[in-house]
């Protein structure tokens, strides 16, 4: 390891206020469940849709006859809690059927300026938009508006088509999609989550939890945001975290999609399913360090180490060892959010007494404690490694150490964008005895600008 050379931060008096950013992330509250729908064989198709005004539906009305879909299979990896209502519902079919043409989807975007998000890549901004129903033609509805990308940042709206008591429905969000191989996660008319791989016409449900927070009268709305990292994907229904979510093919750049009625269970003829707010903003790394160790030196000032590029960080992993038992001298470690235009620091703080702080520091020095609390999940032995992400979500920031959630931060508009850090020796008492603090796999994903 290398040892880093300490230096002291360097104020810069700003002119103006930054513009205010928005960022969107992956993070904290979701019950598991367990129960897979069943639906029959048949290809799953997609076609982008021309950007049209919606005219008004017809008066909906009941399809009886069968409706046939993609087969589904179930990895056998249940989720922990049992959730009621899980008998699918998906009509089926005695013989195989030949797929009906790909249905004519009619995206609606309203004719009026769209906010530029002033943080990083933004690959597509719809307002509004439609995929109509189609039931009985054996295809999932789907809406590609030409993004593509591993990594990304999606957030939409949707409206559920009807009450769950008139027919079945499911949306969702389709990605990393190669046109043979894809991932998805779609929310359905039962209140669960469904995370489902396809392959061809196979679709196979690798889980299914419940989403107590989700509302599915006919009409209601739902604001969803998916942060798709690497391996993880951390999905919030509002500013909720429904659950944190393993994918696979993380270098893959596929298609992006929206899609409803996957398992082909809707029996009504003439609705829609509404979307609302679709933004679509690609990610990549900004910033990534094998490590390195942190000493301070100053008395005023924490040692930090190699700042990243201007980011809105969505997300932030780091991995710190405590370097002595807690019961043999004071230390404390975080992360050093710095507004370079304005002058101002946020520090995140997790001090040997297992608690976390918030600062926030202003150009002239001056410190406030902008919330503090317990940090219960801190290994605090000599050697200890503690892994602290940051997961943003736009309005908020979540933190998790050790893999659990222990609080959100915030920060005001004109604080962000900022360059990110590892920091440590955060009190003037934190000489750690006389050792350096150790960190490891520094890495900064950003929306891509």
């Amino acid at each position: 390891m290398r040892l880093l050379t300490l230096r002291k931060c360097t104020r810069v008096l700003a002119i103006s206020l930054l513009p205010a950013l928005t960022v969107l992330v992956a993070c904290s509250n979701g019950d598991d469940g367990s129960g897979t729908p069943t639906p029959t064989s048949t290809p799953l198709a997609s076609e982008r849709a021309p950007t049209a005004q919606v005219p008004i539906p017809p008066t909906p009305v009941v399809d009886r006859s069968p409706t046939v879909g993609p087969t589904a299979t179930t990895r056998a990896r249940p989720s922990a809690t049992p959730t009621p209502h899980r008998t699918a519902t998906a009509a089926t079919a005695t013989t195989a059927v030949q797929p009906s043409p790909t249905p004519t989807l009619t995206p609606t975007p309203v004719p009026t300026p769209t906010p530029a998000l002033v943080s990083g890549r933004e690959l597509v901004n719809e307002p509004l938009g439609v995929l109509q129903l189609r039931p009985g033609i054996g295809v999932a509805a789907e809406y590609a508006p030409g993004a593509s990308a591993a990594n990304f940042r999606l957030n939409v709206e949707f409206s559920n088509p009807f009450h769950p008591d008139f027919s079945p429905w499911d949306y969702g969000v389709k990605f990393r999609n190669d046109g043979q191989t894809f991932q998805m996660f779609t929310f359905d008319h039962r209140g669960n989550l469904n995370q489902i791989n396809g392959n061809g016409t196979e679709l196979e449900i690798v889980q299914t939890m419940a989403v107590p927070g989700l509302l599915t009268s006919g009409g209601a709305r739902n604001d969803f945001s998916f942060l798709v990292i690497d391996r993880r994907a951390f999905i919030l229904l509002g500013q909720d975290l429904i659950g944190e979510f393993e994918v696979t093919e993380p270098n893959r750049v596929g298609e992006i999609s929206l899609v409803t009625d996957v398992f082909n269970q809707t029996v009504v003829v003439g609705a829609n399913t509404e979307f609302f707010n679709l933004t679509i903003n690609s990610a990549s790394v900004v910033g990534i360090s094998g490590g390195g160790e942190l000493a301070r030196s100053q008395p005023d000032e924490p040692a930090h180490g190699d700042f990243t590029q201007p980011t809105s960080a969505p997300f932030v992993r780091v991995t710190f060892v405590s370097p002595v038992n807690s019961f043999s001298g004071d230390y404390s470690f975080g992360l050093l959010m710095r507004t370079e235009d304005i002058g101002i620091d946020n520090w995140l703080v997790l001090s040997d007494r297992k608690t976390w702080r918030h600062i926030r520091r202003s150009t002239t020095g001056a410190e406030t404690v902008l919330g503090q609390g317990t940090a219960e999940t801190l290994r605090t032995g000599e050697g200890d490694e503690n892994l602290l992400e940051l997961v943003s979500t736009g309005q908020q920031n979540k933190i998790y150490l050790n893999g659990e959630f222990i609080t959100n931060i915030g920060f005001s508009p004109s604080d962000l964008p900022f360059t990110i850090a590892p920091m440590a020796g955060f009190e003037p008492s934190d000489q750690a005895g006389g050792r350096a603090t150790e960190y490891r796999d520094f890495i900064v994903w950003s929306v891509q600008d």
